[in-house]
């Protein structure tokens, strides 16, 4: 068998790319890929032939948006699957190998996989979020409930996501969470495969000894509406701890500046922006609090574990798999401010419950392997591969 890799952005770099690069490495190092697809990788070494890169559309699309916002265009925020991702699909489309099943990634992969659906070969998409009609109208209600204007998706966007999923055999999905919404959306269950995200052990860790004696609460990932950091906010402003702060790691949007106002401006709380070094973070905080709305995984909530700390997080957020309430971690009802004010103050206030939960968070992130997720990944594509 041979199989075929698609995905329109950076492999071997941070986020969806850096969970690509698990999967795609399992297909190489089993002799089974004959062609990767994508923007550009950071793979070390010398670029093999199997892979193929397309930096020449990001560079057309950085042109497009420059000069979109130099005219005065207001952008809408998934131009990206607009312009670029559809440039990425439809050329990947036009040089899909005679394989016998490919691997893709939502919200670029319409054309490929209808081009692989009429030649025979077998199909799989990933989607990390839930049903796009779900990921929608979740983060819809936020944008509402918020007082924002804008759509959650582009109405075009919506459609090709939507389309997409008829063209999978099989959709891979990271959480239960995840998996159900498909159901509720009517896709049939044995089409659905849930992988869950590995941690990387040898990158998050506990440390040896902190350097202060700060009680840090941790936040990572992007300080916008979807991840539900304004109700980390809030519940922090019900609280006056001693010793303590508040650490946002990850870029600050305009439109949550907005709503946050002053609650950003405490002297407690510190936007430090995108560190590609958040691991140092990990090491110097106490807990981790991700109050998403939406999240079909969050990685941060795994590396957190694996990095020693217990983990406060929302119903909606898809890690909250393997957490055990009460036992390495907490899990409270979306938007519940005094919840996550109670969580807080406990773990504030009971050293000995945190380094145990803790310990217990530890535990549970070294069982969350990558090979598992690797090893699935190459399942699926076997699933599905054409017969003959």
């Amino acid at each position: 068998m041979k199989f075929a890799y698609s995905f329109g952005g950076n492999l071997y770099d941070g986020g969806m790319g850096y969970i690509a690069s698990w999967g795609l490495d399992e297909i190489v190092r089993r002799g089974l890929i004959a062609k990767a697809f994508n923007i550009y990788s950071r793979r070390k070494g010398e670029r093999p032939e199997w892979m193929k890169n397309h930096a020449a559309l990001a560079l057309f699309y950085r042109t497009v948006e420059k000069t979109a916002r130099r005219l005065g265009y207001t952008l809408p925020p998934d131009f990206a699957d607009i312009v670029l991702f559809r440039l990425f699909d439809k050329v990947v489309s036009w040089r899909l190998p005679d394989v016998d099943s490919i691997y893709c990634w939502h919200s670029m992969a319409l054309e490929t996989m209808r081009m692989a659906r009429h030649r025979g070969i077998g199909t799989v998409l990933e989607n990390p979020c839930a049903h796009r009609k779900v990921w929608d109208q979740t983060v819809q209600e936020e944008l509402d409930l918020l007082g924002l204007s804008g759509r959650a998706t582009s109405p075009s966007v919506l459609e090709r996501d939507i389309a997409e999923y008829d063209q999978a055999d099989r959709i891979v999905v990271p959480s239960l969470i995840a998996k159900q919404s498909f159901i509720d959306c009517g896709v049939e269950e044995e089409r659905l495969v849930h992988l869950p995200y590995g941690v990387d052990t040898a990158r998050f860790f506990p440390p040896e000894k902190r350097d202060d004696d700060v009680f840090r609460v941790l936040f990572v990932g992007e300080v916008g509406v979807r991840k539900g950091p304004l109700y980390l906010l809030k519940a922090w402003d019900k609280l006056n701890l001693h010793n303590a702060e508040l650490r946002l790691i990850g870029p600050v949007r305009d439109e949550f500046r907005m709503v946050a106002g002053k609650l950003l401006h405490r002297p407690d709380i510190k936007a430090e922006g995108f560190d590609p070094k958040s691991e140092r973070w990990y090491r110097r905080s106490d807990i981790l609090v991700l109050p998403s709305i939406e999240e079909g995984f969050g990685m941060v909530v795994t590396e957190a574990m694996a990095s020693g700390m217990p983990v406060v997080v929302s119903e909606n957020v898809g890690a909250s798999d393997v957490v055990a309430d009460g036992k390495n971690g907490y899990v409270f009802p979306v938007r519940d401010v005094d919840a996550i004010a109670e969580k807080i103050e406990t773990l504030y206030r009971d050293h000995e419950l945190r380094r145990e939960m803790g310990r217990q968070a530890l535990n549970t992130a070294r069982a969350n392997r990558w090979d598992t997720y690797s090893s699935g990944v190459v399942d699926a594509l076997s699933a599905v591969a054409r017969k003959g």
